[in-house]
């Protein structure tokens, strides 16, 4: 009976109470679905990879992929009639634009394709696909990108491949199946006409085989130096593992809002507890149990964390469909062109979400349900022995969090993984919120004690009311501190970058295919336009960049070929510990690593790389290692003259045009496009556009961490709201007192608005602090594990008076509404009994 009663206690008032308990439902639910869209928009971007990888290769189980030239066709003849694996295909991949729009191009053998079931077989003896037998530059198109394009059969499209223009035919329209849909766009065309488009005559890219256990052996000890065996199954792990850091970071920076979201809970199950202290008494003195009104506050918990919970995974799954496309183009602009047409709902992701928010939940209700269960009636009853409990317990909250914030520098000293980093992160943060109340005393009492009234007053409201003010301080500090740190990061990050482009940017034109610099496979540049480029009168001295994809000992590897000057030499900064003389070594047989590469590897000046080259596995000794932020997955830089020692392919990417002292290098641009534009196109730059270009996508790529860190500046703030909702309700008697005894309305104004600017001042200097350290915690320590890069480290003062700019307007904006309603509330009414 006494069971029921109290189930109607919680169930009245919670209905009586929906502001409050709305708060506490959406800081919960803000949380949550933070965590639930990051996860969601992840995960979509990986199942788009792999599927993407599953539809195009078909029943594939193997991948050949050969030197950078490409893999002779001469060889594909050899295994299919000699060796006998019939179940393969060849494939010329590409990529080119039409419309201003990037398509992925794919050639195939359609006589091949059967065994394999590309896109669901649909390339296997269909009419569209045999017609690209018999009419030279014709296309094949799947439904869906010919809708793109509002063509059908029989129309003509212009296209640029390899930077040259080209008119196809569309011969077909594809009826793909539904499950076998391609990710991205895609072009389809047969092996002769992507070979003349990509300018590989003669070459394949790849082979795609199915093979059984025996037979992979078999064919690796047939293969020529130079060519890589790949399962298909791990070139989607392969590629996720490039990203790996990425969503990592994504998912902690989730993970602290829904920490924020936290600390609104315990503040609402704290002032539930405080509003009915009398209840409790009355309940405990009728014979109700300590674990009773534990239960009865938990419970309350439980249903406010199951409401929140579920909220935050339905608006996640409408807030993940917009971050999506954020991650996709961060993903498409650091490592590969990805697209994702569909988007994935993932239920194990919803029970993650679920699974925090129900547990961040209970775990901060837990203290003030014991407290709730644990007090005499008596002590139930007054409600100044909680304050004076919670005021006790301070100092042993401030230890608690001394000992966990340095438990969390430890980890952080010793780890060796971005995991247990983060862990530490996490710890030094939690900690740092425990000692926020004990921080909180000593900067008020750090005040002057003869101060005007008013001052008095609100001082005396954050310290009477510690058990709440110190949760709501304590969520702004996390928050507030998170964005310090991440603007530290951002800030230091781009100074570094921004150093070392002027440093490696060295010449005045640089003149490459589009998308040279991608991880895509890119074109080179035509003998014809490199000689008119270097041609011009203007030009003094010119280097040349190719990037290519090689195999390794320590698996692929991105090679960089350089033709190596004088000038082009200053454009890399080398790491202390060089081997001298180090240029001397490269230029005769050594290579340069990248600080990433060399990272995540051990590599250090006087190691070896085992590379295979079309002459077959060649050690090439390190001579030293360079600052390089083009690229997270690191690169190997070696010489031209070394590359075309091991390598048949001459083909050049890129340029970089040095000019005679006084030419205008706009006027030379201008030029030389009109010197290349019916040859071949190309992307023409000075030094300061591509400089300007690089930054803008430096720029984008960090939109989705700064979307993730107004989310988390958000939950505070409904935080904050809350907590002054609930010291309003709860001092009402004292405030109406105020007003009886001669307070006008505008003072009381004041005082609240003073109250509340003097709880986002503590917060405000409690994070400038510990902002600064998770600043330099993201930026020294996990941007290096996650990365490989090491970055300068800058603490702009702009930034941190911006952000306790910040903190100061969250805590006056979340005042005005609590102010307003005190002011207009009737002394009498609050003053009446109950």
């Amino acid at each position: 009976m006494l069971n029921r009663a109290l189930r109607g206690i919680s169930y009245r008032y919670l209905t009586g109470h929906p502001w409050q308990a709305g708060l506490a439902v959406l800081g919960i639910a803000l949380g949550v679905a933070v965590v639930v869209a990051v996860d969601l928009a992840t995960a979509s971007a990986q199942r788009a990879l792999e599927i993407s990888i599953e539809r195009i290769a078909g029943r594939a189980t193997h991948q050949l992929r050969g030197p950078p030239a490409g893999i002779p066709e001469s060889l594909y003849v050899q295994l299919r009639g000699e060796r006998g694996m019939q179940h393969s295909a060849p494939r010329v991949a590409g990529f080119g634009t039409i419309g201003g729009n990037t398509y992925e191009l794919l050639g195939v053998d359609p006589f091949a394709e059967a065994p394999i079931g590309r896109l669901g077989g649909a390339l296997s003896f269909s009419p569209a696909a045999i017609n690209l037998l018999i009419r030279p530059g014709s296309i094949v198109l799947p439904a869906e990108v010919a809708k793109e394009l509002q063509v059908t059969r029989g129309d003509v499209v212009r296209g640029r491949f390899a930077g040259l223009t080209h008119t196809l035919v569309v011969v077909g329209v594809l009826a793909v199946p539904d499950d076998a849909q391609p990710q991205g766009r895609l072009i389809i065309t047969d092996i002769s006409t992507a070979q003349e488009l990509m300018g590989s005559i003669g070459y394949l890219s790849s082979v795609d085989l199915i093979l059984v256990s025996d037979q992979v052996s078999v064919l690796r000890g047939l293969l020529p130096d130079g060519y890589l065996l790949d399962a298909v199954g791990g070139q989607a792990g392969a590629l996720a593992a490039m990203t790996r850091g990425f969503t990592l970071n994504l998912s902690a920076l989730s993970l602290l809002a829904l920490m924020v979201g936290g600390f609104l809970i315990y503040n609402t199950m704290t002032f539930s507890v405080v509003q009915r202290r009398d209840l409790f008494g009355l309940l405990r003195m009728l014979g109700a149990t300590r674990y009773q009104v534990l239960g009865l506050v938990l419970g309350e918990a439980v249903l406010i964390g199951a409401v929140g919970s579920l909220i935050g995974m339905l608006v996640g799954v409408l807030l993940a469909q917009g971050l999506v496309q954020l991650v996709t183009r961060t993903i498409t602009d650091l490592y590969f062109v990805l697209t994702v047409r569909e988007f994935f709902f993932d239920t194990t992701t919803l029970i993650k979400g679920s699974a925090l928010g129900m547990g961040a939940t209970l775990l901060v209700a837990l203290f003030p349900a014991w407290e709730a269960g644990r007090s005499t009636p008596r002590m139930t009853m007054t409600r100044s022995l909680l304050e004076y409990q919670v005021r006790r317990i301070v100092p042993w909250l401030g230890g608690a969090g001394v000992a966990l914030a340095g438990s969390g520098a430890g980890v952080l000293a010793w780890s060796d993984s971005i995991v247990t980093s983060y862990l530490g992160l996490f710890a030094l943060v939690a900690g740092a919120a425990l000692l926020s109340p004990l921080a909180t005393l000593l900067l008020v009492r750090l005040l002057p004690q003869r101060s005007r009234l008013l001052v008095r007053l609100a001082t005396r409201g954050i310290t009477g009311a510690l058990s709440r003010t110190s949760a709501a301080i304590a969520a702004l500090v996390v928050a507030i501190a998170a964005t310090v740190g991440i603007a530290i990061m951002v800030v230091s990050f781009r100074a570094t970058v921004i150093d070392w482009l002027d440093y490696h940017l060295r010449a005045d034109i640089y003149v490459s295919v589009p998308d040279a610099y991608s991880r895509r496979a890119s074109s080179p540049l035509t003998p014809a336009v490199i000689d008119a480029l270097i041609g011009h009168p203007a030009v003094t001295e010119f280097t040349s960049w190719r990037g290519v994809e090689v195999g390794a000992h320590l698996g692929p590897m991105r090679l960089s070929v350089v033709k190596l000057t004088a000038a082009s030499r200053r454009a890399y900064r080398l790491l202390p510990g060089n081997l001298e003389p180090t240029w001397d070594r490269v230029s005769v047989g050594a290579v340069l690593v990248s600080e990433s590469l060399a990272y995540r590897h051990g590599l250090a000046p006087g190691d070896v790389l085992q590379i295979d080259t079309d002459r077959g596995r060649h050690a090439f000794p390190v001579a030293g290692i360079y600052y390089d932020y083009g690229s997270d997955r690191g690169t190997v830089l070696m010489a031209r003259p070394v590359y075309e020692r091991f390598w048949s392919e001459r083909a050049i990417s890129a340029l970089g045009l040095y000019l005679e002292e006084g030419a205008d290098p706009q006027q030379v641009i201008d030029a030389l496009r009109g010197r290349v534009a019916d040859r071949q196109e190309v992307v023409i730059r000075s030094n300061q556009k591509l400089r300007e270009s690089s930054i803008a996508i430096f720029d984008r790529t960090f939109t989705i961490t700064q979307v993730l860190r107004l989310l988390a500046m958000g939950v505070a703030f409904v935080a904050v709201v809350s907590a002054l909702m609930a010291i309003q309700l709860e001092r009402a008697r004292e405030f109406a007192i105020l007003r009886v005894t001669g307070m006008t309305p505008g003072q009381l104004w004041r005082l609240m608005l003073g109250q509340t600017l003097l709880i986002g001042a503590v917060a405000g200097v409690l994070a400038l602090p510990l902002g600064t350290a998770l600043g330099w915690i993201l930026t020294q320590i996990v941007n290096r594990q996650s990365f490989g890069w090491s970055l300068g480290w800058q603490v702009p003062p702009g930034t941190l008076l911006f952000t306790l700019a910040l903190a100061l307007i969250a805590s006056l904006l979340a005042a005005i509404y609590p102010a307003w309603r005190m002011v207009r509330t009737s002394p009498a009414w609050a003053l009446r009994e109950e």
